[in-house]
C-alpha cells in the first residue's frame, strides 16, 4: 500500500515544538501512540516495524489567535525485511525569532503477531536570535505488543542523550516514558489511553475516543492534563485517499487546528 501525506507538528503554550503525532492521534488528546502510520517516526518507534508498503504522510498545526506560530515537517516510512524504517524532518518557527529542527532515523523489526521493537537516532538543531547552533542527539527506544486482537500496548523510552550542550536541556531532563494502550471496544468504537512522565515535571496523561460512522467517516473527541485541554476531530475515509481535521482548547494559545491530508497511490 502507497501513501502520501504532508505533516506539520504541534506547537507548546510557548511556542516551542512539542512532541511531534499525527492528527489522529492528537484530536485524541495525545493517546493512540500504538496506531500505525508514518507519523510513528515520530513516537513510539517500534510502531515501524507494522508499516505497510511505502508511506509518506503530511499535517498542519496552527494557532487561530498567533498565527506567526508555525511548523512544518514531512515524515516517510516503509515496509522492510519483516520490520521497517523511517525519515523524518521537523521544523518550527517564529520570524526573526527562532527556528528549531528536528530530525529522525529508525528502525524496527517484527517478532511474530504479536510484538516488535525497534529504535530511533534524533537529531536537534537550533537557531535562536543570539545563540546559534544548539545541538542535541540522542536515542529513543521503544516496544509494542498485541496481547490479544483487541489490544495494543505500546512503550518507549528516551531520548537517551549522547551530545548536548550548555544551551540544551541536560540528558535526564529531556528525557522521559511513556505507556500507551489503545482497546477496540466494538467493530465501531476504539479507545486510547497514555501515562507518560518527563523529569521534574508532573505525570502526565490523556485518553481519548473514536467512534466510526458508515465505514468511510470517523469522530473523535480527547483530553489530557498538561494543563487540562479538550480536543475533537473527525476523519473521512475513501479507498484512495483520508482527510483528517482536529481542534484543541489551549488556555494560552486558545483555539489551535490541526489537519492532516492522505492519498494512497
Amino acid at each position: 500500500m502507497w501513501m502520501g501525506t504532508w505533516l506539520i507538528c504541534a506547537f507548546n503554550e510557548s511556542g516551542y515544538a512539542q512532541k511531534l503525532m499525527s492528527t489522529q492521534s492528537w484530536s485524541l488528546g495525545g493517546a493512540g501512540q500504538t496506531m500505525t502510520g508514518a507519523g510513528s517516526v515520530f513516537g513510539n518507534p517500534a510502531l515501524l516495524g507494522r508499516v505497510e508498503g511505502l508511506r509518506f504522510e503530511s499535517i498542519l498545526h496552527s494557532s487561530l489567535r498567533l498565527p506567526e506560530l508555525s511548523s512544518q515537517a514531512i515524515a516517510m516510512t516503509k515496509s522492510l525485511y519483516g520490520g521497517g524504517v523511517g525519515v523524518g524532518l521537523e521544523r518550527t518557527g517564529i520570524p526573526a525569532t527562532y527556528t528549531h529542527l528536528h530530525a529522525h532515523l529508525g528502525f524496527a523489526r517484527r517478532f511474530g503477531p504479536l510484538w516488535s521493537v525497534g529504535m530511533r537516532y534524533s537529531l536537534e538543531h537550533a537557531w535562536v536570535k543570539n545563540y546559534p547552533g544548539l545541538l542535541q542527539q540522542g536515542l529513543t527506544i521503544g516496544g509494542m505488543l498485541i496481547p490479544t486482537k483487541d489490544l495494543l500496548v505500546g512503550f518507549s523510552v528516551g531520548p537517551l542523550v549522547f551530545q548536548s550542550n550548555e544551551f540544551s536541556q541536560s540528558p535526564l531532563e529531556s528525557s522521559y516514558w511513556k505507556l500507551g494502550l489503545d482497546y477496540r471496544l466494538s467493530k465501531q468504537v476504539a479507545s486510547a489511553m497514555y501515562l507518560r512522565k518527563q523529569l521534574h515535571q508532573i505525570l502526565e496523561w490523556g485518553a481519548g475516543l473514536e467512534v466510526g460512522i458508515g465505514g468511510k467517516f470517523t469522530w473523535r473527541m480527547g483530553f489530557n492534563n498538561k494543563p487540562i485541554r479538550q480536543y475533537m476531530g473527525i476523519g473521512i475515509r475513501t479507498s484512495r485517499w483520508g482527510f483528517d481535521w482536529g481542534v484543541g482548547n489551549y488556555p494560552n494559545l486558545g483555539l489551535v487546528s490541526q489537519w492532516g491530508l492522505h492519498y494512497h497511490f
